[in-house]
């Protein structure tokens, strides 16, 4: 168990699926069916945007297979850095209304911090 002083990195996914801008919704679709429900969308290894398993239930008729993932995920998510702190995170987490943040070191995404990590984090 942690505190709310405690850094994400301790509470983070380190491993997770990313795809890229110019990947088309097919592909981010089978990802989500095989249960990914987050998936980082990095250009050249840096964040770019996500794509959330949230967002495309609410967009599923706008949308076909051939659409680029650019075109729908949500842009503009500053990333965490590793040092914040797990209280930082939340605040962040339902101040914005996102389903998880990236979490870099210097300029990489090393991982992602859901609510339910945060949760996990303080039980």
């Amino acid at each position: 168990m942690f505190g709310a002083m405690t850094p994400v990195s301790h509470v983070m996914r380190d491993k997770f699926i990313s795809i890229r801008p110019t990947d088309r919704m097919g592909f981010a679709d089978e990802l989500l069916e095989c249960g990914a429900e987050i998936l980082p969308v990095l250009d050249r290894g840096r964040f770019v945007g996500l794509l959330c398993l949230r967002r495309l239930i609410q967009l599923r008729r706008s949308y076909d297979c051939d659409s680029r993932v650019a075109d729908l995920m949500l842009r503009g998510i500053e990333c965490l850095r590793e040092d914040a702190t797990i209280a930082a995170a939340a605040r962040r987490i339902i101040s914005e209304d996102l389903p998880c943040l990236p979490v870099t070191r210097d300029i990489a995404v090393v991982g992602i911090v859901t609510p339910y990590d945060l949760l996990g984090g303080l039980v």
